[in-house]
């Protein structure tokens, strides 16, 4: 009688463990624009529009026109279909002025894990600034974002 109960238990908590991995789209050309125009890839270049004035690392899911707009500052922001996609805005703490994000990845479990993979040119001047990172995901639920940089 007890051997059914443990199976369950095992099978309960291989469930909770899932995790799917998904992956950026690639934006029409419009959403590219604005982005690239607005958020820097660049560190010692500040963003005209998003985190003025804030030096945190902050990660934002946006699931709607509404929370887009209430962390930037731009106007004619870009049509992004929020039925079908989720967005990524954030600023991360890097050790030079030639960091980039060149491939990023979203981990989903109970909470969601966006891994930026991150790279710096020859030429980099040691120095803590800000890199900026997006992406347009697949829709995702609003849960918990955490950041993790991976090198």
């Amino acid at each position: 009688m007890l051997l059914p109960i443990l199976v369950l238990g095992v099978v309960a908590c291989d469930e909770s463990n899932d995790e799917k991995i998904i992956y950026p789209i690639t934006p029409e050309q419009e959403i590219l624009h604005f982005f690239e125009e607005h958020l820097p890839v660049q560190t010692a270049t500040k963003s005209d529009c998003f985190f003025l004035g804030n030096n945190d690392e902050l990660s934002y899911l946006i699931n709607s026109f509404a929370e887009l707009q209430s962390i930037c500052d731009c106007n004619n922001l870009p049509n992004i279909d929020f039925s079908q996609y989720s967005l990524i805005v954030g600023q991360k703490k890097v050790p030079n002025t030639s960091c980039f994000v060149s491939e990023q990845r979203i981990i989903e479990t109970n909470i969601i894990v966006l891994e930026l993979t991150v790279d710096s040119n020859e030429n980099n001047y040691p120095a803590v600034s800000n890199m900026y990172y997006w992406g347009i995901y697949p829709k995702v639920a609003n849960k918990k974002l955490n950041t993790i940089l991976k090198e």
